[in-house]
């Protein structure tokens, strides 16, 4: 019941919208809901077992811990409207900070998906069983990859671009009319880049191919670089034969693209040009920082905000509290960076130096043993979740609900005995 569950959310999750909701909540919702429904079942039949990753579970309390210890922001402070008349009068709910309402919420979906791993860590599932959830992966992406060259030919009969007074985010966008059913194009190239891996385990060199070129269409400079790196990583742990040749052969298929590409002006700028531009040290950072977009400028900006003291006490260790960076931050800022773009240091904001050294001691804890194992399905599942983490370096794919849910999943096979424990060769 638990594994069908897995792959409904699997298959649904990338394309689930609703009209007239931004194509990210129906998919939260959705996934929300399947873990959550995962684990009620998981617990009536008994089915959770012995955690071995005690790093997450001091993780998880440390999360409670974050939130009690966390600021009253006095910038967010309930208040309760009334109309009276023509007009609205409007009183303070006994100063009660409306920051704690948010930390909890956070703190709840935090839970249900360190619960969901618990559960996918707990399920029996066989060789066959893991290959479908890793086939079904591949195919969403290989879906989703043909619905962007639909949209990259302008053949889109569902979605339409929004003005930028609805949606700013657009103008900052090479690519607004693309998105698949995930919004936008830097989103789903994310989802792309990670999708890469599975194929290529699955010998389905031409899914790869056609996923290649739609995270190629997107224009994402973040998404096609980390879905390279993926594919180049994953041929060189994999000990299949001719695998490592193909890496190889990967580095100059991509200089002499790029070289192509630059020449024929498909780049949207010519990158190449602006690159020999650069003489100095200040150069290069302008150059740097116009290409990310000024997330490095603001990456200092956070930094010094995070590092800063509010009310008298420092964040730097145990953070502002869960949720805090996209409600507290872009209003004391005044700016519209509600995602850090990158989820380390967004994490970092949130659980301090403090959460992030355990979640780095959790990740160290699972590595460790995983080096034991050495299989071709750890090295693939491995392998698209450090596509994703890279990703994440740069953007945010563990905020959005397609690419979380499959990472949560993820994370519970590698810590599942029933694929870290075979050492099946395929």
């Amino acid at each position: 019941m638990i594994i069908n569950l897995i792959y409904i959310g699997i298959v649904l999750i990338p394309f689930v919208v609703w009209p007239g909701m931004d194509t990210r909540v129906p998919k939260e919702i959705f996934g929300l809901g399947l873990a959550l429904s995962s684990i009620l079942i998981a617990l009536y039949q008994g089915k959770i077992k012995r955690f071995q990753n005690y790093w997450l579970l001091i993780f998880l309390g440390f999360a409670y811990l974050s939130v009690l210890l966390a600021p009253s922001f006095k910038e967010f402070i309930m208040a309760h409207g009334v109309k009276v008349g023509n007009n609205l009068e409007v009183s303070l709910l006994s100063n009660r900070p409306l920051s704690k309402l948010w930390m909890f919420t956070s703190l709840a979906k935090i839970t249900i998906y360190m619960l969901f791993i618990m559960v996918v860590a707990s399920i029996d599932i066989d060789l066959r069983q893991t290959n479908r959830l890793i086939f079904l992966m591949a195919l969403s992406g290989l879906l989703t990859a043909l619905y962007v060259i639909i949209q990259q030919f302008k053949l889109d009969q569902v979605f339409h671009v929004v003005p930028p007074s609805v949606n700013p985010d657009l103008a900052f966008l090479d690519k607004p009319q693309i998105g698949g059913f995930m919004g936008q194009s830097t989103i789903v190239a994310n989802f792309l880049a990670m999708t890469i891996p599975f194929c290529l385990y699955l010998r389905k060199h031409i899914w790869s191919i056609i996923i290649g070129i739609a995270l190629c269409f997107t224009l994402s400079k973040v998404g096609i670089a980390c879905g390279i790196l993926g594919a180049f990583i994953y041929l060189m742990i994999s000990r299949r034969k001719g695998c490592k040749v193909a890496a190889l052969a990967l580095i100059p298929i991509v200089f002499f693209t790029v070289i192509i590409l630059n020449k024929t002006g498909k780049l949207p700028v010519n990158r190449l040009s602006v690159v020999r531009s650069v003489r100095n040290m200040e150069d290069f950072k302008a150059f740097m920082n116009e290409e990310a977009n000024g997330r490095f400028a603001e990456w200092g900006r956070i930094w010094e905000t995070f590092t800063s003291e509010y009310e008298k006490r420092l964040q730097t260790v145990t953070g502002f509290g869960a949720g805090s960076y996209e409600m507290f931050y872009p209003v004391i800022r005044k700016n519209r960076w509600g995602d850090a773009h990158n989820d380390t240091l967004e994490m970092t904001f949130n659980f301090g130096i403090a959460g992030i050294l355990i979640l780095f001691m959790a990740v160290k804890h699972r590595f460790k043993e995983l080096m034991k194992i050495r299989n071709e399905q750890t090295g693939v599942l491995l392998c698209g979740l450090l596509t994703l983490y890279l990703c994440s370096l740069f953007s945010f794919p563990f905020k959005i609900p397609t690419t979380l849910f499959y990472g949560v999943v993820i994370i519970g096979l590698l810590h599942n005995n029933s694929i870290g424990g075979n050492h099946v060769k395929t």
